[in-house]
C-alpha cells in the first residue's frame, strides 16, 4: 500500500488501526517500492529518507524534491540532466547516485547508495576530531572532488552534512544541485547552494567553477580544525554576505599549535577571489600530502552545538480516550516518552505543547520549526491499556512510522521505553540507551501519576510527587528513571525552603547516586547532583556534574535551566546566553531563563533591551515580568516600565512603592526593615537567603546606606555567593568602588568563583 503525504489516514485525530498488530510497524510507501525508514536530514532541496527497496530488497538512500522545486517551468529536464550528471562521477570517495522517480501524487525523488555512517556534522559535535584524522577526511573529500572535477562535474553543496563517514570509508554525496564546468560556467542561474558554505560567486549569483568547491572545502576544513565555522551570523543571508565584507578569520589564532603549510592553505583556499584559490583539486592534495599533524587533539564543539547537527522533533501531548480521572496515564507516558527521547543522541526534543483542533500535523511541527512530530493516543484496553503512536515528517507529510503498543499497567513503561527506541531510530538512527524499568502495577501508577502531578495536569492536582515517587522507588528499586525523577522532585517540589535545605538536598543526592549506578547515562541525577552542589558550596563539582548531564542531553530543560543560572551567576556570560538559546528553543515559556537575560543585558547597561524583554516576558508570565521590572528599577534609578495589576510579594511592593510619582527613591529604610525580617525568616536556607541579601545590597546602595549595602554583601559572602558579575558590574555600586572593605571582598569572591570557573571551561575543553 501506498501511503503519499495526502494520504486521509495521516489526517485521522486518532491513531488506532496504524498496525494490525503491537509488533507491526506501518511506514510510507512510495511508488509502490520504496518503504521509508526513517529521515537523514532535511536540506534545501527536500528531505532525505533511509529506504528499503522492497524489490531488491536493498537499503537506499531516498531524496524528496519539493514540490516547488520541480514545478518551475525547466526543472525536471534539470533535474534529470543533473542524475546523469551525478552518475557521471565514479569514484569509492563519490556517493553513488541511483535513479530519478515520481510517486502516486507526483512528487519526484532521487536514489542514491545509502552510506550507512554519521555525517561529518554529526562527528564534529560527538568527538574530538585529532588533526591526523581531519587530513585524513580532508583528503578522501579533496579524492571524491578531484574525480567529480575530472568529468567536469562541480558539486556546488559541500558541508559537513554531506560527508558521510562509515569505518574508514569517507564518501562526498549529495550531488544534487551539480553543474557542468563547461558550457555552465558563464551562466549563473541563480543563488544555489548552503549559505554557510558558499563561495563568494555564488553568494553573488555570478559563474562558477571547480574553485567554488575548494572555497567550500576551505570552510570545512577550518571548521574541522578549529571547531567552528569560519563565518557566523544572526540568519543564513548574514553568515553568506560576511564573506564579502570580512576576510576570513586566521586559523592560527584558533590553533596555534598548526604547522604553517596547512595555516596558509586554509588561507588561500578561502581566498576572496577564485584566482587566488588553489588551481585544483589535484593541487590541494599535494599540498595536504605533506602537512605533518599537530599533535594535539581539536575542541568540540560542546554540548550546545549538538544543535546543529541533531534531527529535531516536537511532541503532541497524548490525546486519552477514557475517564477524566485517569487522564494521568496519558499524561504520565508522555512526559516518560518525551523525557527517554531527549537522552537520544542525535535527537534535539522541544517541549509538548498543544495543537489547535483544526490544525494539521504537517502545519503544526512547521509553526514548531522541527523536522519530524511524534504524536498519538492513550486509551484503555480491558485491564490494560494501548498506546498507538506515529511519526511525521513536516518536510512533506509523509508518515516515517506508526505502531500500537498494548498490554497490562505494569508493562507501560517497558512499551515506552520500546516506543522510545522505535522513534529514534525512525528519526535518523538516534539511540535510546536500554534500562531496566518498573514492572509493578503499584509501582508504574505511582510514578505515572507523579510525573502528571510535576506536570501540573488538573487530574493528579493537589498530589505529592515525593511520596508517590518514594513509595514507587521501594516497590522499584533497581528502576534508575524512578530514583533521577524522584532526585528531582526533592528540588522542585515547591515545598519551602526551610524543607528543602533540612532534608531535600541529601534525599536528592542518595537517590541521584543510585540512579547513575543503575542508568550513568541519564541527565536527571545529573541536574540533582550538579543542584545540591552549587546549592552546598561547591561550584567546582557543579560544573562537573552540569557537564555531564548536557552531555546525555542536550534537550532536557531542567539541565539548560541550570546552566544558565550556573553560567551567569560566574558571570559565563556567553555561555549563560548559550544555554538560554537552547532553552528557550526546547520551551519558549521559561521565564526564568527570559528574566536571566535580562539580567545580563542590565550588567551590560542595555536597557533598551531591558524594556523590550519586560514587554515580552509580561505576555509569558505577568508576575515574573513585575518582579524583573521591580528589580531592575532599581538599578535604573527609576520605574522602567508600568507594573501589571497582580498580587505582588511583600519585598516586591515595597521595593515598587518607593518611586514616587517623580520617579524619585523614597521609604528606603521601610524596605530594608522588612529584608532585615527576611534574614532570620531564611536564615536556615542559605540558597535562598542569598538572593535577599543581594536585593538588601542593591536597595541600600540606591538610598546611599553604604554601610547597610556593605553588610548584606558580607552575609552573601558567608552564605557562598559567587555572582561575580554581580559585584563587578552592578551599576548600583558605583559608590562602593574606591572603599577598601568592598575591594575585600570584591577579591574574596572572585578567588572563590575561580576554581568554579576553572571547572568548568575544563569541562567543555
Amino acid at each position: 500500500m501506498s501511503v503519499g503525504p495526502h494520504d486521509p489516514t495521516l489526517d485521522s485525530a486518532d491513531a488506532e488501526g496504524v498496525a494490525a498488530s503491537p509488533s507491526l510497524a506501518r511506514r510510507s510507501v512510495l511508488a509502490g517500492r520504496y518503504e521509508l525508514r526513517g529521515l537523514l536530514g532535511v536540506g534545501g532541496m527536500g528531505a532525505v529518507y533511509r529506504a528499503l527497496d522492497l524489490e531488491l530488497d536493498e537499503l537506499v538512500a531516498l531524496k524528496m524534491l519539493r514540490r516547488e522545486l520541480t514545478q518551475a517551468d525547466g526543472a525536471l529536464e534539470r533535474f534529470r540532466r543533473e542524475v546523469k550528471l551525478a552518475r557521471r562521477v565514479t569514484h569509492p570517495n563519490v556517493a553513488r547516485t541511483f535513479d530519478i522517480g515520481r510517486d502516486e501524487g507526483g512528487a519526484r525523488f532521487l536514489t542514491m547508495e545509502l552510506v550507512d555512517g554519521p555525517s561529518l556534522a554529526r562527528r564534529l559535535v560527538d568527538q574530538r576530531l585529532p588533526s591526523a584524522e581531519v587530513l585524513r577526511i580532508a583528503g578522501a573529500v579533496c579524492e571524491g572532488l578531484r574525480a567529480a572535477h575530472a568529468v567536469d562535474v562541480v558539486h556546488l553543496d559541500l558541508k559537513p552534512d554531506n560527508v558521510l563517514t562509515a569505518g574508514e570509508r569517507v564518501v562526498v554525496t549529495d550531488f544534487g544541485i551539480a553543474r557542468y564546468a563547461r558550457g555552465d560556467a558563464a551562466r549563473t542561474g541563480g543563488i544555489v547552494g548552503t549559505p554557510a558554505y558558499m563561495a563568494p560567486e555564488q553568494v553573488l549569483g555570478t559563474p562558477t567553477d571547480p574553485r567554488a568547491d575548494l572555497y567550500a572545502f576551505g570552510l570545512l576544513l577550518f571548521e574541522m580544525l578549529a571547531g567552528t565555522p569560519a563565518f557566523v551570523g544572526d540568519s543564513p543571508l548574514a553568515v553568506a554576505s560576511a564573506r564579502l565584507v570580512r576576510p576570513p578569520p586566521d586559523l592560527a589564532e584558533h590553533r596555534p599549535d598548526l604547522p604553517p603549510a596547512l595555516v596558509t592553505l586554509v588561507r588561500e583556499l578561502l581566498a576572496r577571489e577564485p584566482e587566488g584559490r588553489p588551481e585544483s583539486a589535484a593541487a590541494v592534495l599535494e599540498r595536504l600530502a605533506g602537512v605533518e599533524p599537530a599533535r594535539s587533539s581539536l575542541r568540540p564543539g560542546g554540548a550546545l552545538a549538538s544543535a546543529v547537527a541533531s534531527r529535531t522533533l516536537a511532541m503532541v501531548p497524548l490525546r486519552w480516550s477514557g475517564e477524566p480521572g485517569e487522564r494521568w496515564i496519558a499524561d504520565g507516558i508522555g512526559e516518560d516518552l518525551e523525557d527517554a527521547l531527549c537522552a537520544a543522541r542525535g535527537l534535539r526534543v522541544r517541549a509538548a505543547s498543544e495543537r489547535g483542533p483544526e490544525e494539521d500535523t504537517q502545519a503544526w511541527g512547521r509553526r514548531q520549526g522541527v523536522e519530524l512530530v511524534l504524536d498519538g493516543s492513550v486509551r484503555r484496553a480491558g485491564a490494560g491499556v494501548r498506546i498507538s503512536l506515529r511519526l511525521t515528517s513536516t518536510e512533506d507529510g509523509f508518515r516515517l512510522w506508526a505502531e500500537r503498543f498494548e498490554g497490562a499497567l505494569e508493562e507501560l513503561l517497558v512499551m515506552s521505553d520500546r516506543a522510545a527506541a522505535s522513534v529514534a531510530e525512525a528519526a535518523g538512527r538516534a539511540r535510546v540507551a536500554p534500562a531496566t524499568r518498573a514492572t509493578s502495577a503499584e509501582a508504574v501508577e505511582l510514578y505515572l501519576r507523579a510525573l502528571s502531578a510535576m506536570r501540573g495536569s488538573m487530574a493528579t492536582s493537589g498530589e505529592d510527587p515525593r511520596r508517590l515517587l518514594t513509595r514507587a522507588a521501594q516497590l522499584a528499586p533497581d528502576d534508575a528513571r524512578v530514583h533521577a525523577t524522584l532526585a528531582i522532585a526533592h528540588l522542585v517540589s515547591g515545598f519551602s525552603a526551610e524543607a528543602v535545605e533540612a532534608d531535600g538536598h541529601v534525599e536528592a543526592r542518595e537517590h541521584a547516586e543510585r540512579a547513575l549506578q543503575l542508568a550513568p547515562e541519564l541527565v536527571e541525577p545529573w541536574v540533582a547532583l550538579a543542584r545540591v552542589h552549587f546549592a552546598q558550596g561547591n561550584s567546582p563539582e557543579a560544573a562537573r556534574a552540569l557537564h555531564r548531564a548536557l552531555r546525555h542531553g542536550v534537550s532536557n530543560a531542567l539541565a539548560q535551566d541550570f546552566g544558565v543560572r550556573f553560567c551567569a551567576e560566574l558571570d559565563l556570560a556567553d555561555d549563560a546566553r548559550r544555554h538560554a538559546r537552547n532553552a528557550l528553543w526546547i520551551d519558549p515559556n521559561r521565564p526564568f531563563v527570559r528574566l536571566e537575560l535580562l539580567r545580563l543585558d542590565a550588567l551590560d547597561d542595555a536597557w533598551d533591551a531591558v524594556v523590550e524583554g519586560l514587554g515580552e516576558l509580561r505576555a509569558i508570565s505577568p508576575m515574573h515580568a513585575a518582579l524583573g521590572a521591580v528589580r531592575f528599577s532599581v538599578w535604573r534609578g527609576r520605574r522602567l516600565v508600568p507594573l501589571p495589576e497582580i498580587d505582588l510579594p511583600p519585598e516586591a511592593r515595597l521595593m515598587d512603592g518607593v518611586f514616587d510619582a517623580e520617579g524619585a527613591y523614597r521609604g528606603v529604610d521601610e524596605v530594608l526593615a522588612h529584608f532585615g525580617t527576611l534574614r532570620s525568616k531564611l536564615a536556615g536556607e542559605r540558597l535562598g537567603r542569598r538572593l535577599y541579601l543581594q536585593l538588601e545590597a542593591e536597595v541600600a546602595a540606591r538610598g546611599e546606606r553604604w554601610e547597610r549595602a556593605l553588610e548584606a554583601m558580607g552575609l552573601a559572602l558567608d552564605d557562598g555567593l559567587e555572582d561575580v558579575g554581580w559585584i563587578q558590574r552592578c551599576p548600583l555600586f558605583e559608590g562602593l568602588r574606591e572603599d577598601a572593605r568592598f575591594q575585600r571582598m570584591r577579591a574574596e569572591l572572585e578567588a572563590r568563583a575561580a576554581p568554579a570557573i576553572a571547572a568548568w571551561r575544563a569541562s567543555v575543553a
